[in-house]
């Protein structure tokens, strides 16, 4: 295993285990951008298709993913293997994963409508099966890689880097590099174009996170439980179920304004250039503000930096809620700046305190379901996807938007101008409202979480009191309710 001693808890990563470990979030922040904020506009302006069936698309494929992503992390924290015990999965699906989101975005013929709805649900279907292979062992890693309370918080900073970087890729590359290929190459085969140096992107970096990253020693095993059963002991901790609450909330607020991004500058401000404005600078600015909020979190509770930082996100959307049509740019960027600066803590906080939550549930439960957590925060990220975009399918649906076959932006009704205006502005305000009210109920505070390590060692160097081992059962009635 990579890494250093040190004083607090004996577990200090090297920086090269935390690049490598962090560069895997690429996949999941490139495909998210990728697919709320161009995978709608190409099933219906692209592939034909009216924006009621491209969002049945999705949710087809995501009923699916409910099932995939629990198994995933069920099978990552049963997985033996001489390759690694999460790391096997990196090397499997590395290849299928390119493939299958290459094959999103296949333009088909001519073909009828029923052809295309069941070859993009089955595309869909086949993607997401592949990246829950992946990214659910990947975030089941990051728990196991270090105890210590700080450098969880560096290492959760560094994959939200990662993020924040492919974020920004995803949001500006596709445009200039589409219209290259569709100069060079011709408007049918752009976006698959664009899918494919995204794929080989994907097995590169698969490929080399299996062969860089290091894999925890083997943990204690325990006899096997039923997966309904092993969930069901996961949901049942009060903290858990506030941090699934806070998770949610923020990133909906997140997935529905991506989604309704291109929809806004295209058909509300009728200026499609601005696209990798509004992305680049949401993203930048969160990747600016992105160690602020690291070394705020060394110093202050979780809940704190996480509802500050919604609070200012929620300012931001309020004030795009106001913006005219005719908007200049400068207060576009203005209002697009406190989105950004909030949206930070969102990425952060949740999944520095999922590794603490895992902690409490071993402590209460004796068993380690790393995987199993990873799967539900997985499943509940896509779910948010998948609502959004069907948020997004169906307001466009029901206020008539009008289809512009081959990517040509056409003319839009006023009720469809209302309904993105809305979507991006109010849905996500009321969405950060709700990511405040779960962050400003949720428990753990950073003595709580080093009471609880000491609770859980098992070197013995240092006994609890009979004062503390009382205060550490409070807090564990506190956090956990009792079957």
């Amino acid at each position: 295993m990579d890494r250093r001693s040190t004083a607090t808890d004996g577990y200090r990563l090297r920086r090269s285990t935390r690049v490598w470990y962090g560069s895997g979030e690429l996949f999941n922040s490139t495909t998210a951008v990728l697919i709320l904020t161009l995978y709608l506009k190409f099933l219906t302006d692209v592939a034909g298709l009216t924006p009621l069936i491209a969002g049945l698309c999705i949710v087809v494929g995501q009923i699916w993913d409910g099932v995939s992503d629990p198994i995933a992390g069920r099978l990552s924290d049963r997985a033996s293997s001489p390759l690694g015990r999460r790391r096997v999965f990196f090397l499997f699906f590395a290849v299928p994963a390119g493939l299958a989101f290459c094959a999103m975005w296949v333009l088909l013929g001519e073909v009828s409508v029923y052809a295309k709805f069941l070859y993009y649900s089955l595309a869909y279907i086949a993607f997401q099966s592949v990246s829950s292979a992946l990214t659910v062992p990947h975030q089941a890693l990051g728990a196991e890689l270090t105890p210590d309370y700080n450098e969880r918080t560096s290492l959760v900073s560094y994959r939200m880097a990662f993020s924040f970087g492919g974020s920004i890729l995803a949001g500006v590359l596709p445009f200039p590099l589409k219209n290259a290929a569709a100069k060079w190459l011709g408007a049918d085969v752009s976006d698959v174009v664009v899918a494919g140096v995204f794929g080989a992107l994907y097995i590169t970096l698969w490929l080399l996170l299996f062969f860089k990253m290091p894999d925890p020693p083997l943990q204690e095993s325990h006899e096997d439980e039923p997966l309904w059963s092993t969930l069901r002991g996961a949901l049942r901790g009060r903290a858990f179920r506030l941090l699934l609450g806070m998770y949610l909330c923020a990133f909906l607020a997140l997935d529905v304004l991506s989604a309704a991004a291109k929809f806004y500058v295209d058909v509300y401000l009728g200026r499609p250039s601005l696209m990798p404005v509004v992305m680049g600078t949401m993203l930048t600015t969160a990747l600016v503000t992105l160690p602020f909020y690291v070394r705020w979190s060394f110093a202050r509770s979780r809940r704190a930096v996480f509802c500050t930082g919604c609070g200012l996100w929620l300012i931001g959307c309020l004030l795009i809620a106001a913006l005219p049509r005719q908007v200049s740019t400068p207060w576009l960027v203005a209002s697009l700046l406190l989105v950004g600066a909030g949206m930070a803590s969102a990425f952060v906080i949740p999944w520095v305190a999922l590794a603490e939550v895992v902690d409490l549930d071993r402590f209460v439960s004796g068993r380690r379901r790393e995987g199993t957590f990873a799967g539900v925060m997985t499943f509940l990220r896509k779910l948010s996807t998948t609502f959004a975009l069907m948020l997004i399918s169906a307001s466009m649906d029901r206020t008539g938007y009008v289809v512009g076959l081959g990517g040509e932006n056409v003319p839009q009704p006023q009720s469809v101008v209302l309904a993105t205006r809305l979507c991006i502005s109010v849905v996500p305000s009321l969405a950060l409202a709700g990511a405040i009210f779960f962050g400003l109920r949720y428990p753990m505070t950073r003595a709580a979480h080093g009471l609880l390590r000491r609770g859980l060692s098992s070197e013995g160097t240092l006994p609890l009191s009979p004062s503390e081992q009382e205060e550490l059962s409070q807090l564990v009635h506190k956090m956990w309710r009792k079957p």
